[in-house]
Order: C-alpha cells, then structure tokens, then sequence
C-alpha cells in the first residue's frame, strides 16, 4: 500500500475515533427545542506559560492510563465510564479563544470540552439549538431582543459562582474588544448585536441577560454556537483587560465550566484535562479525562498513530517532512 494510501485511512480512523470523544459528551436523549416567540425552553440534556521548544517526540504516556481507553457502548447504548483519550496534534499555541490565532483544531478540542456556550446544537439530532450556559429564552415580538435565563447555581472549575454577569462580560469582550483583543472568530456577534454604547446587552438580575440586536436575524442562534463561541468566567479575563494590553491565558487562568477542567497546560508540548467532577449535565462526562500532545512532525505523528501511543492526530499544518 503506497504511503498516501495510509495516511488516507489513518485521517478516516482519526475522525471516526475523534467523533467518538464528542459523544462521550453527549447524550442520546436530547429533546427537541422549537423557538417561538414565547419562551424557548431548553432541552432537558443527560449526556485549553511560558512557550518553550516543541516536543520532537510525543511525551511518554503511562501504559496503565492507555490500558483503561474506552471501549464502545455496550448494549441498549449504556456508557461505560473511565478512561482516558489521547491526542497529537501539531501544535499547542493559544487557550484564549478570542487570541488572534485561536483558529486551529488543538483550541478546538479545549474550547468544547473546558468551557461552554450560551447556547449549543443538540448533540443528538445535530439540528436543534438548545441551552447551554442558558436553561431558556424568549423572543421579543419584534424578534430582535433575546432574553436568557442563565442556569441556577452554575459554578466554574474552581467552585466559584456564574452569573448572568459573566455572560455580559463575554458579549463585551467580544464585541467590544477592550485591551486590543482581535477576536477573529466572534464577528457575527459584532455583526448582529447592537454595541454597549446602544444597550446591545444588559443583566437584568444574577440570572437573567438580554440581548439586542441591530435588527431581526434568524442566524443570531446559529452564530452563537460557533467553535469559538464558548463562555467563561470573567474573574481572570476581566483582571487582563483592565490591565491595558491583551496577552493570553496562563496555566492557572484557563478556567471554565465544561466537562473536562485542566492540569497543566504547557505551550507546544502538552495539555492534560481531567473529568469535572460537578459539571452540570449529571452523569456527564464518560471519561476520566484526555491529553493533547504536540507532535510537530507528521510522520511521528502516524506512528504515535499506529503504535498506539495515540488515539487521534491532526491532518493539517505542522513542520514539514523530509
């Protein structure tokens, strides 16, 4: 088999095993939410320093941790819990997702599994938008002025309080960029929502936010569940825009409200999640965790690969081969 052909099948392999660490997060009993102009209930749901040398070699991963992979659900599709997922990709560069350069696969990975959304798409029919950091809205009847219930007792990786207010900060930090933030992948928002100037978002009480836009959109929805369109607290984000310059997140600062909350987070060399134990959605998530390493080389990369060292790697981008 040529060479091309493998690396063909492996990226088949990769996506389908990658497929199987976003339904670890999911569930199979996602009901099915319909916006209306009354209020939208939620569906109930069940089921990312200092930059040092990239790693020419994947770190060592310990035998008794690759030992407990997953294996796939047994019958009547019941989860079986433990494990840990493992991951190469070409780099490890940013963990804000509002950095300018926070538009590859490996932030991806961070961003969906240590924070959340204002709202997402159902993970079980891959249509339906349903809540995330919000248990439900309403629809004004001129159809350009959200209103979200933020979930009760919503508490961030280190047990501290959630409010509406951290979601406002969000907005503000995406639209209106303070410090020299770019924020490359949040412009619809801009696109959408009215400026602070304009009242485009207000906290009402610790639950409730509202958001108005500059006229009816039908994708406001849909431009809120993007990739990088995850939320987080605003006790480390706020503290970094109030100094005057933008930098990205350290190590201690990466905190959220997902599934999975961070160890240790090293720069082109490794990040290693482990299960929340008090994440909202109960009996979420599956794994114990999961480790993403910087393998710059794509031919390590395939044979971390195929001597199972990894689970998973990254196609694109990385140094090239010779």
């Amino acid at each position: 088999m040529k060479f091309s052909q493998v690396i063909r099948s492996l990226s088949i392999v990769g996506a389908a095993i990658g497929l199987m660490l976003v339904l670890a997060c999911s569930s199979g009993d996602d009901e099915t939410l319909a916006p209306t102009a009354t209020t939208v209930a939620a569906a109930v749901p069940t089921a990312a320093a200092v930059p040092t040398a990239a790693a020419p070699t994947p770190p060592p991963v310990d035998p008794s941790v690759r030992a407990r992979a997953v294996p796939p659900l047994g019958s009547g599709e019941q989860p079986i819990y433990g494990g840990t997922f493992i991951i190469g990709e070409f780099r490890i560069e940013m963990f804000d997702m509002l950095a300018p350069r926070a538009n590859g696969s490996t932030e991806m990975w961070l961003a969906r599994n240590v924070f959340n959304g204002l709202v997402r798409v159902s993970l079980g029919d891959r249509q339906t938008i349903e809540g995330d950091w919000a248990e439900s809205w309403t629809l004004s009847d001129d159809l350009a002025e959200y209103t979200f219930k933020i979930r009760d007792n919503l508490i961030d990786h280190e047990g501290d309080p959630v409010t509406a207010e951290d979601a406002w900060y969000q907005f503000f930090r995406n639209i209106e960029r303070p410090a020299g933030i770019i924020a490359p992948a949040q412009a619809c928002q801009r696109l959408f929502v009215k400026p602070l100037e304009d009242d485009g978002f207000e906290v009402i009480d610790p639950q409730t936010l509202v958001v108005r836009l500059k006229s009816p959109r039908a994708a406001f929805l849909q431009c809120m569940t993007v990739g990088f369109g995850m939320f987080g607290p605003m006790k480390y984000t706020k503290a970094i825009d109030d100094a005057g310059t933008y930098r990205d997140l350290n190590e201690d600062e990466i905190i959220g409200t997902g599934p999975f909350k961070v160890v240790q987070a090293q720069r082109d060399i490794r990040v290693d999640l482990e299960r929340n134990e008090d994440f909202f959605r109960p009996g979420l998530p599956y794994l114990d965790g999961f480790t993403v390493l910087s393998i710059p080389e794509a031919a390590t990369r395939v044979a971390a690969f195929r001597s199972g060292r990894i689970d998973r790697f990254g196609i694109f981008g990385g140094a090239p081969t010779k």
